[in-house]
């Protein structure tokens, strides 16, 4: 089987640029598990000597110069990300489209011209969820399209338990107008005394580090997170892993959490009723509520231990059909 997987050689694109992004993160950590099990694989950045710095990793990373000495189309395989759209049609030889976000490919795409999922030397796809994978099954029926969800690490997101947590709420900027909308009602409502949320920080996270972003999820009791065009939804699972009270819309990607229903209703009422029900607690009276940020956690640890083997469950069947003739490469 090791032998099978060095039949053709893997190289994963990725930008080149030190953004936070969760799809830069995975497009390493992908390649992390599959030369571990064998495949020869590596990110390859558009620059010599580029390498993504803003979490721990020693990824195999090459440049232009590298993938020019390296790279045989007839025999190897490029794999790009969802967001390049047209652009993934000028890419040489046989390709696999890495597709972290459905929202973001299809808007990268012409609706008036064929799809490059439809090319015939795409010869497979992978999802980051199962949810995106079955809306891009119906789209292109005829491609193989495999599910590969992060290799998340769960040992950077230490879980703190709620009673000593600070009185911090973090969030991102997802959904921005959904985001703002709940803050201005709850700082409102704070003022008027209706509720007890006057006492805590917000604090925002932006292009921080790994480090620094874990740092500040094992901090706050909460986490809210309104975006609804997920891939998948690292940031909240890394919130929850953290200890995090999660509040996210209960849709797409994220829906069922966790199984206690974690998350909120999709609706700006029932995330700003979740968030003031926990500001009305005192720390040592919320032993109901860290039940359920346990089985959030245990939920999602179980499911980063999956990860590594669908990745190479993948991979093994793209390489299987790309042994085989170009006839057979889609079916």
């Amino acid at each position: 089987m090791i032998a099978d997987r060095r039949d053709r050689r893997l190289f994963f694109h990725a930008y080149d640029h030190q953004r936070p992004l969760g799809g830069q993160k995975h497009t390493y950590a992908q390649v992390d598990t599959l030369v571990a099990a064998g495949f020869d694989a590596w990110v390859v950045h558009g620059r010599d000597g580029f390498r993504l710095d803003w979490f721990a990793n020693a990824t195999p990373v090459i440049g232009p110069t590298e993938l020019a000495r390296r790279y045989e189309s007839d025999r190897d395989l490029v794999v790009l990300p969802e967001d390049l759209g047209a652009q993934l049609r000028t890419a040489p030889g046989r390709k696999v489209i890495f597709n972290k976000g459905i929202y973001n490919g299809f808007r990268a795409l012409e609706l008036d011209e064929p799809s490059p999922y439809e090319a015939p030397d795409v010869i497979a796809a992978l999802a980051v969820s199962p949810h995106n994978a079955s809306i891009l099954r119906f789209a292109y029926p005829s491609l193989p399209i495999h599910v590969t969800r992060p290799g998340l690490d769960v040992s950077r997101f230490p879980g703190r338990p709620l009673r000593d947590k600070a009185r911090r709420i973090a969030w991102v900027a997802k959904n921005p107008s959904a985001t703002a909308a709940l803050q201005h009602m709850l700082a409102a409502r704070a003022r008027g005394g209706h509720n007890a949320l006057g006492s805590f920080t917000w604090t925002r996270i932006h292009n921080l580090t790994e480090q620094a972003t874990a740092a500040v999820l094992e901090d706050s009791l909460a986490f809210v997170f309104l975006g609804i065009e997920e891939g998948y939804g690292l940031a909240p699972r890394e919130a929850a892993l953290a200890g995090c009270i999660t509040v996210a819309f209960d849709a797409g990607t994220l829906a069922g959490l966790d199984p206690r229903g974690l998350v909120c209703p999709q609706d700006l009422l029932g995330a700003a009723t979740l968030l003031e029900e926990i500001a009305a607690r005192h720390p040592d009276a919320l032993a109901d509520w860290q039940l359920s940020v346990d089985a959030a956690r245990g939920r999602i640890v179980d499911e980063a231990a999956l990860a590594a083997g669908e990745a190479i469950t993948a991979w093994d069947a793209i390489l299987g059909a790309a042994r085989g003739s170009k006839s057979d490469l889609r079916r």
